[in-house]
């Protein structure tokens, strides 16, 4: 008895004397090749042990090819665990795989985990599942999760019979590989699992990026954790960094591209795509510069036909130093189907307003330059109202045409009804036609005499000629004037001739017009209940109110004397006319 006690005190204190020689490791690479090897042999070698009592765990050679192993021996002790233990590893991050090739004739089973002491078996936390080994080698590949401070690799082998015995040979413990990027034909990206924070940086799941001075990386919402890619300009001001996707197979002229994107400092973004994504000579601009807002804005940028693969791109500047912007929810799809119609009745309350969103939704599109280099057409809010907004920026001698989706009903028995005004009562012209292809502003056609932009909101109405095929209505502008200067277009309806609106100024008048004491009446001829605004001549609404029965008294002693256009609607009908106040 007292032997046994003076070998098992020998043996612990090489163990302790082994824990004193073995750091903890960042990565294994483990064939055991030069272990001594043997039955007697036994654990602990190159800080490598063993637990086990009953069973067997020990270094061993196949007498065949003189190959060493980790075996695992039941012995006399059927059901019995025996492990096998790594040394130390320090990096159980979440990020580290490990690798073994095992087999057993026998039918051992083995399973992988770890132990937070590596002589208590009680300890061992599984991570696989338990794998019935069999003749034939099979190379195993673990995931292992995060594991907060040092622990040891295990590998806990039962035999369910006497003399069973299993093998485990090159042990390799090192970083998860990262997938390999093939190209993809479609993408839906929120960011989610991205490693964020300014030191994340790309690439992460095949997404890149090309930065020299600014940065660009995931980040998170600290008060949402929402995570997004972010831009940072950095001390770089001017200098554009660009956010690259995934290869993509499927440029045919049928995607779309949708994304939502934010800056607080007014960083600018441009969608495009690369043909070498490392390379920022590569790209090729498809959207428009977008002057980004505090405002997240959806985007949608439709991508032309490029031969063989690519990589859509999003190339940021910020215009001073420590500028920010976000993009997230990137979505790469099919062009969503817009079918031709026989009528439409659009007054833009829907859409997504401000310059950044621009017209590309509800299958109406525009023709435009774009900002900063031509002029623009977008949704805006005028009065409180959404409308169909055209602005020339610097530009007045330059056209931009709203258009319409596809119509299949030009005939004799529909109309064309809208309203047109300006904000900034600009001096221009609005020219009503229609599109064979609502891409191509030279196949438009012009239907009537172009149109003088009225400085208040006013009715119009156009009737179109019989076509054979489908067309896009279009409307034309053109601002000539001056810079900065806008129009604007609203309740746009291609109805059956039965159900449109016309601008029929006698359904009300004004008196007395002029007015010397601004109080008038509005008689209404329409015998329904309607509704009076009043603008001045730059369009600013400066009165409104109900009128009931045929007619209503209203009294604009608020109003300075001058010229006025009034607005009435009833029903369907609308019309305005000019009111002077002495």
């Amino acid at each position: 008895m007292k032997k046994f006690l003076l070998s098992a005190a020998l043996v612990w204190a090489g163990l302790a004397a082994q824990a004193q020689d073995c750091p903890a490791l960042t990565e294994l690479n483990e064939d055991f090749t030069d272990f001594t090897a043997g039955r007697t042999a036994t654990f602990p070698q190159f800080c490598w042990t063993a637990i086990a009592n009953g069973p067997m765990v020990y270094p061993d050679t196949a007498a065949a090819t003189g190959n060493n192993f980790a075996q695992f021996y039941t012995a006399m002790s059927p059901g019995v665990a025996g492990y096998l233990v790594s040394p130390i590893i320090s990096n159980f991050d979440g990020n580290h795989t490990l690798t073994f090739d095992a087999t057993s004739a026998t039918g051992v089973t083995v399973q992988v985990g770890y132990l937070t002491n590596p002589t208590d078996g009680t300890t061992f936390v599984a991570v696989s599942e338990v794998l019935a080994l069999t003749a034939t080698t099979t190379p195993l590949t673990v995931d292992f999760p995060a594991v907060t401070g040092n622990a040891n690799i295990a590998f806990k082998f039962i035999g369910a019979t006497q003399h069973s015995t299993a093998q485990v040979d090159n042990v390799v413990w090192a970083e998860t590989p990262a997938a390999p990027c093939v190209a993809v034909s479609a993408l839906n990206e929120d960011f989610t699992d991205f490693t964020a924070g300014r030191t994340a940086t790309f690439p992460q799941f095949c997404w890149s990026a090309i930065a020299n001075g600014p940065m660009v990386y995931p980040d998170t919402n600290t008060t949402t954790g929402n995570n997004f890619a972010q831009f940072y300009s950095a001390m770089s001001p001017g200098v554009p960094a660009y956010l690259v996707s995934p290869e993509i197979n499927n440029f045919d002229g049928n995607r779309t591209l949708t994304f939502d994107a934010t800056s607080a400092t007014g960083v600018t973004v441009q969608a495009g795509y690369f043909i070498n994504p490392t390379d920022a000579t590569t790209f090729v601009a498809v959207g428009q510069v977008l002057t980004l807002t505090a405002t997240t804005t959806p985007v949608t940028v439709d991508f032309p036909t490029v031969n063989g693969n690519a990589y859509i791109a999003f190339k940021f500047i910020g215009a001073g130093q420590h500028n920010t912007a976000q993009v997230d929810n990137i979505v790469w799809d099919e062009t969503p189907t817009c079918p031709a119609v026989s009528e439409f009745s659009e007054d833009f309350s829907a859409y997504t307003t401000g310059q950044a969103a621009v017209i590309n939704q509800f299958c109406w599109t525009a023709i435009a330059a774009g900002i900063p280099t031509g002029v623009v057409v977008y949704p805006d809010v005028v009065e409180g109202n959404n409308v169909a907004q055209f602005y020339n920026f610097v530009n007045p001698t330059v056209y931009g045409y709203l258009v319409s989706p596809e119509v299949n009903s030009f005939d004799a028995n529909h109309r064309l009804t809208f309203d047109a005004g300006s904000a900034t009562a600009s001096t221009g012209t609005i020219q009503v036609g229609y599109l064979t292809n609502p891409t191509d502003a030279t196949t438009f056609v012009a239907v009537g005499d172009a149109i003088t932009i009225p400085a208040a909101s006013t009715s119009f109405t156009r009737a179109f000629p019989t076509l054979a095929n489908n067309a896009y209505i279009a409307f034309k502008f053109l601002l000539p004037q001056g810079i900065h200067q806008t129009a604007y277009l609203d309740n746009i309806k291609w109805q059956a001739t039965a159900s449109v609106d016309t601008n029929n100024k006698s359904i009300f008048a004004v008196y007395p017009n002029p007015s010397s004491d601004k109080n008038i009446t509005i008689a209404n001829a329409t015998q329904q209940d309607g509704a009076v605004a009043i603008y001045t001549l730059a369009g600013a609404k400066v009165f409104e109110a109900k009128v009931s029965g045929a007619a209503q008294q209203l009294n604009l002693s608020a109003l300075s004397a001058g010229m006025y256009v009034v607005r009435f609607t009833s029903g369907n009908a609308a019309a305005t006319q000019k009111l002077i106040l002495q």
